[in-house]
Parts: C-alpha cells; sequence; structure tokens
C-alpha cells in the first residue's frame, strides 16, 4: 500500500468504513480458497494427465484450508472502485483496470434504469444510441410513450414522460430539437426491428407533431425553422440555427420514407418538397463559407444565443441522419468543412484559459472539445452559458460526424480524449458525467461503433452492409436487429476480404451487401 499524499484525492473515491472488515472475513476465506484450488488445479492439468480423475472437492476449500487473515487497513482506492447498496448492505465491486473484470454483483437496478427509460427527456435522449441499437424492443417502449402517451392533439409532445406514473403532464415548452428528434428516432427503431406495426400505429402521432412544428417554430413558412426554439442547452435559440435546423431537415427525410412505407402518398409529397426547399434554404441562409452559423440580426436582443460562433452541436440532425441511415441531408462538402472547423476551434489541448461559468468537467492539462468558441469575433453579451463546458455526448456526436465525413483521425483524437479524461484514475470510468453520475447522453458514444464499422441495416428491407472506415485488417462486435456477431477484415492473397460471424440470431433472410 502506497503512503497517503494529498494528490490523491483528485480523482480518487474515498469512504469512510461504516462496518468492521470482520463482516467480509468469511467471503475473503472463500474466494481465497476457491482462487487457491483453481490454481492448484490448473498447474496439476498442465503437468498430469490424469486429472479427470482428481474432481471436484467434496468440500469447498475455503473450509478445508488453514487460511489465517492477519489484519485489515482502511486504504483509498481508484474511483474504479464502485459503492452501492445490495438488499440492506453496501456492496463493493472492485474493477480491474487492466482486464475490466469486475468482481462483484453488477450495480444494475432494472427497475431505475427503466424509470430512467419512461421519465426520459426526449432532447437528452436524442444523443443516446446504445439502447437503440442493442435492447430495440425497450427503446421503441420510449416511442410509444413519447407519442401515443405524452404528444396531445395540437402535436406537442411533453419534455418530461410524467403520464405512465398517472401525474399531470409537464408544464413546460416544447423542446424544438426533442420533439424533432423523436421523429428520427421513430424511423431508427423502426429499420432496426422492421416492424410495421410499430410504424402504422405511431404514424398519425408522428404526422401531428410535424405539423406543430411547421406552424410553432417556421413562423415564414420558408421550411427553415425561425421561431423560439427550446433545446438542450436549458435556453431558447431565437432565428435559424443550424442546430435545431438540421434536426427538422432530418425529420422530413425520415418522414418522407416513412410515409411512403405507410401509404400516405399526401404527406410523402409534402414533406419532400418541404425538405428539399429547406436543406437548400438552410445551406444557403446559415453555412458562412467555412461552417454553420446562427443567423440573427439582433444577437444580443436575447440572452444566450451563439450568432456567429461554431457551435459543436451544429450539425446535430446530421448525426441523427447517419444513425437512421439515411446519409447527408446537406451538402457533403459543407458537412465535412463544418466538421473539420469544430475540431479546428472547439478541441482543446488544455482547458487553462477556457472559462466554463457552471461546471468544469475538463481541466488543466487535459484534452476536450466545448461547446462553442467565437473564432471570428462576434461573441454575444450573453453568450451560451454552457459554452465553455465538455459534454461527452457532445464529442461523441462530433467524432461520430467526423468519421463518417472521412476525418477518422480527427474523430478517434476526441474519443480518445475522453477515455484519458475517465481513466479510472482522475474519473470514474463507467460514469460521464454532466448533469450528474451516468447521464444518458453519453450513450451518444455507441455511434462511432456503427460509424467505424460503416455499418448499415435495415431489417424493413432486410438489408445489412459494412464499409468500414478502417482500411487495414480490423475486427469488431456487430449487431442488428435479427442477429449480433463478429465482423473482421483480413487480408488474403493480396486481396482484403470480409468475414462475417453470426454468434446470435441469424442473417438467413438478410441480404449482406458488398
Amino acid at each position: 500500500m502506497k503512503p497517503f499524499s494529498m494528490g490523491y484525492l483528485s480523482g480518487f473515491y474515498a469512504d469512510l468504513p461504516d462496518v468492521d472488515y470482520g463482516v467480509y472475513r468469511d467471503k475473503i476465506a472463500q474466494v481465497t480458497g476457491d482462487m487457491a484450488y483453481d490454481v492448484m488445479m490448473s498447474k496439476i492439468k498442465h503437468h498430469l494427465c490424469t486429472y479427470d480423475a482428481i474432481g471436484e472437492p467434496e468440500e469447498p476449500l475455503s473450509e478445508t484450508m488453514d487460511i489465517k487473515i492477519t489484519g485489515a487497513k482502511t486504504g483509498l482506492f481508484p474511483v474504479w472502485l464502485l459503492s452501492y447498496k445490495n438488499g440492506k448492505r453496501i456492496a463493493y465491486a472492485a474493477v480491474n483496470g487492466s482486464t475490466g473484470k469486475v468482481a462483484a454483483d453488477i450495480p444494475l437496478d432494472i427497475g431505475k434504469f427503466l424509470l430512467g427509460c419512461l421519465i426520459g427527456v426526449p432532447h437528452v435522449w436524442n444523443y443516446a444510441q446504445t439502447v437503440a441499437f442493442l435492447f430495440p424492443d425497450l427503446e421503441k417502449t420510449m416511442r410509444n410513450v413519447e407519442f401515443l402517451r405524452e404528444t396531445d392533439e395540437t402535436g406537442c409532445m411533453s419534455t418530461r414522460m410524467f403520464s405512465v406514473f398517472d401525474q399531470e403532464r409537464y408544464a413546460m415548452v416544447p423542446a424544438c430539437d426533442g420533439e424533432l428528434g423523436s421523429v428520427v428516432r421513430v424511423y431508427r427503431d423502426f429499420k432496426n426491428l422492421g416492424d410495421v406495426e410499430f410504424l402504422k400505429t405511431i404514424w398519425p402521432k408522428v404526422v401531428l407533431a410535424m405539423e406543430y412544428a411547421l406552424k410553432q417554430w417556421d413562423l415564414d413558412g420558408d421550411d427553415v425553422l425561425d421561431g423560439q426554439q427550446n433545446t438542450t442547452y436549458d435556453i431558447e435559440f431565437y432565428g435559424p440555427n443550424p442546430m435545431t435546423d438540421s434536426i427538422f431537415l432530418a425529420a422530413l427525410k425520415c418522414c418522407e420514407e416513412m410515409a411512403e412505407i405507410v401509404g400516405d402518398e399526401e404527406h410523402h409529397q409534402l414533406y419532400a418538397d418541404a425538405y428539399e426547399k429547406g436543406a437548400a434554404r438552410a445551406d444557403q441562409l446559415m453555412f458562412d463559407g467555412e461552417y454553420y452559423i446562427q443567423v440573427q440580426k439582433e444577437i444580443d436582443k436575447y440572452k444566450y444565443q451563439f450568432g456567429k460562433g461554431c457551435l459543436s452541436d451544429q450539425l446535430l440532425g446530421q448525426f441523427l441522419a447517419y444513425m437512421a441511415g439515411i446519409g447527408e441531408i446537406l451538402p457533403k462538402e459543407h458537412v465535412k468543412s463544418a466538421m473539420e472547423s469544430v475540431f479546428k476551434y472547439n478541441y482543446k489541448t488544455d482547458f487553462y484559459h477556457t472559462d466554463s461559468v457552471h461546471r468544469a468537467y475538463a481541466i488543466n492539462e487535459e484534452h476536450g472539445m466545448v461547446v462553442a468558441t467565437w473564432p471570428k469575433g462576434g461573441r454575444p453579451k450573453f453568450p451560451l452559458s454552457y459554452a465553455g463546458e465538455v459534454w461527452t455526448g457532445v464529442e461523441y456526436e462530433v467524432a461520430v460526424n467526423l468519421i463518417y465525413s472521412g476525418c477518422v483521425e480527427e474523430g478517434l483524437t476526441v474519443v480518445k480524449s475522453i477515455r484519458d479524461r475517465y481513466d479510472g484514475y482522475k474519473r470514474n470510468p463507467f460514469s460521464e458525467i454532466e448533469s450528474g453520475h451516468h447521464y444518458c447522453r453519453a450513450m451518444a458514444s455507441w455511434g462511432v461503433l456503427n460509424a467505424l464499422l460503416g455499418l448499415q441495416s435495415d431489417m424493413y428491407r432486410g438489408t445489412l452492409s459494412f464499409h468500414p472506415a478502417i482500411e487495414g485488417e480490423m475486427s469488431s462486435f456487430f449487431i442488428c436487429g435479427k442477429a449480433w456477431g463478429i465482423y473482421s477484415q483480413k487480408e488474403e492473397n493480396g486481396k482484403m476480404c470480409k468475414h462475417i460471424d453470426v454468434l446470435y440470431g441469424t442473417l438467413d433472410d438478410i441480404h449482406v451487401q458488398e
């Protein structure tokens, strides 16, 4: 045990013992005995051919071995030692920092997990992709709650899902980014499952939501949002801005395709026309030649705007579009230029001179990406208050957009910075903090896997394809709505050959495209 130093307190988990170590004496003896048995058996198996005749011990070695515990000391453990409730006692889970092996029960409370899903905040869950791809049936229930229970007859979606607990509707202005993002996620979830009944059931409410969006946020009818747009930054944006408008464009494009699937020709044409007109208008209005900006003549008329600044989230809608498998929603070369600019201006290699007026998620010599900067001037008098903060969910989103744009090295640089900050010493590697521990926005990280694999899956059309961003030999876990397994590519006879090993489910009715 190393001598104590005050420097250890930064990034270490300190907990005063509330029970005597004797509570764990029997468990320690049992674990020690079992480990000793495993070691001896492995040695015997290696040297003797009669191993099978030895068999298992008639009783646990912990009861027959003379194990002496001479004492115990209070320690200060790295943050990857977790503490949680197991029944009525405090239990501990120790994580091996090298192997990742967990020595304890997994601290998952399924009740709390489901509760978090049910009262989910759409504008934060916009970013989260993990549940949608790993557990699409569970994610589908969130869309059912959002649209079938929390979207009223006008098409307005609540920002908190309280109806499942028979509580009154949450009284707050709707989140523009959340409601429109939920529309995109309907199509993503439909493609993950291929569930036509799900789409047909939810479609009327999707149409209502889009009608509400056009009336509430597109005040001049040019298919570019310009009204008061409540967002995940806990403020409203005013006037055309790329963050919410890119989500709007993604929603229009998804609705165009969904309308065709359900046979709604009227809305299919309506959304197709609106997308074509809106995308051209948005690009003309907001692309400054390098990245997308907010258009507001009097930038100081409203607090917490970003104006000519470079917002990391400026193409959040493009991220959602990639996750829904609909490709680029704005000119590809402009998308790439915008993401290169975000990396150029917003990625920091230290935080000694970065002001964060609320919370500091990266400090000193750490690397990370801030929410917004003003490289060309024009910083508002009262700017976006979270501008100097570092949100891992936004960082993953930017990394995904960079990788899809062909900037793989830049994208992985952003991801590496996150992992360096949450390395198990400075911070808990299993809890990327934002508005509290285990914040769901960080589940945007799943998008990095899809981006690196170039994974496109559509269970409705029965297609699956891989277009890896990494050109050399590689292997990776993959999952689609029908199966999961390992995708690998290896050079054979001078040619890169693809291999798909299905470990669960089947791809028999899926066309795997080259």
